[in-house]
């Protein structure tokens, strides 16, 4: 009986770990996209950008995902906005530059 249970034990370890790692590439492709989205956003609806840097991507208390980082190579010119996974576009945010 104690090695069943061993066994139990280890197998639903192993299935947790699996579990957990497909979460995870799952979170990474929905930022990778998330990033995507919102360079295409800050390029189309503000003026003179050419380069968009992320620096740092969270999840907020309310499921959007928050993207910071600079514009133009300027760590002067920063950006954050809220990204939200069900719209997948930027709903709102602060941007160092002006819009169109």
């Amino acid at each position: 009986m104690n090695r069943y249970a061993i066994f139990c034990f280890i197998s639903l370890l192993l299935v947790g770990t699996a579990l957990t790692g497909c979460t995870l590439r799952e979170t990474d492709s929905r930022i990778e996209e998330a990033e995507s989205n919102t360079i295409i956003y800050l390029k189309e609806n503000y003026y003179d950008i050419s380069e968009v840097t992320v620096t740092n991507t969270e999840k907020n208390p309310m499921g959007l995902l928050v993207l910071s980082g600079y514009l133009n190579n300027d760590k002067g010119k920063e950006f954050s906005v809220n990204y939200d996974f069900n719209q997948k576009d930027v709903i709102s945010g602060g941007v160092d530059a002006e819009l169109k």
